[in-house]
């Protein structure tokens, strides 16, 4: 599982207003605050590496807490994305529905559930672009 959050210069009055927005990224990105994002409370390059064996089936959950839109990119193989909410729920995609993607936008409070399969030894970065 993967938790992205941030940490940044709005005060919580900005925070409740972004909130309240049409377009919170933009309503954010207007303030043009000093901000970091963090991936399970780290930032890059103290992020964990994690290992997998070749060919076997790698699941992972991604939900972003942060106020920002992340299209969230895996280096070097395509993935399915099994499901997407919105948090308050996820909607599981049928056979019919998954689709292969590089990157996946993940909205504010957004989450997806994910399937990989690394097929050859390697390095491969997860990150947003």
């Amino acid at each position: 599982m993967f938790v992205i959050t941030e940490w940044t210069s709005v005060t919580a009055e900005q925070l409740a207003a972004i909130g309240r927005a049409d377009d919170p990224g933009a309503a954010f990105l207007d303030l043009k605050p000093d901000a970091e994002f963090f991936f399970n409370g780290r930032a890059w390059p103290a992020t964990e590496r994690l290992t997998y064996t070749v060919t076997q089936p790698v699941h992972w959950r991604v939900i972003n807490l942060s106020t920002q839109s992340h299209p969230m990119h895996l280096h070097g193989f395509y993935f399915t994305v099994d499901s997407q909410g919105d948090g308050s729920g996820d909607r599981r995609f049928d056979e019919r529905e998954k689709h292969q993607v590089v990157t996946q936008l993940l909205k504010p409070a957004g989450t997806m559930t994910m399937t990989w399969t690394p097929v050859r030894e390697g390095n491969w970065l997860f990150h947003c672009t």
